[in-house]
């Protein structure tokens, strides 16, 4: 049995490791979990669902076969792929045109606040331009071991 609750106070789930927001549900099927969070105010009053009744699915979710996106640049790819083809726009699109001018350093950096960007190998550096420096150093690194094995 699954039970669900509605968030009232945001908290960090030591157990899933997700962050819930005000007003989110909160699945579990532990009862004492609930019960724990329901004593220190995060969670309101559960209900109770079937497994077959469990909430929508991600298929649930998708457009019907027909339906069109928009892409943000305007009609392209999306727009030649259904003219040609008929069928998913989706699948067939090519990336834009705008995607295509990032260099690939700047793909594997992540950017995650205050001028902190995030490496591959989880080191956390400050400043782009000393990030794109460390990535290089990384990939230096790579192609070292790589020449020795």
């Amino acid at each position: 049995m699954i039970y669900r609750a509605v968030v009232t106070r945001a908290f960090l789930c030591k157990v899933q490791g997700v962050h819930f927001r005000v007003g989110s549900a909160y699945l579990s099927a532990d009862s004492a979990r609930i019960a724990y969070l329901q004593s220190g105010g995060y969670l309101g009053k559960e209900e109770t669902e079937e497994p077959n009744q469990a909430s929508t699915t991600a298929s649930d979710q998708l457009p019907a076969d027909d339906a069109f996106l928009i892409p943000q640049d305007g009609a392209s790819a999306v727009d030649d792929a259904t003219a040609a083809g008929g069928g998913n726009p989706v699948a067939s699109a090519a990336p834009a045109a705008s995607d295509q001018d990032d260099s690939n350093d700047d793909s594997r950096l992540e950017h995650v606040g205050g001028g902190y960007f995030v490496l591959p190998n989880g080191e956390k550096v400050r400043g782009k331009e000393n990030a794109l420096a460390a990535l290089e150093a990384l990939d230096a690194v790579a192609v070292a071991l790589q020449e020795e094995e």
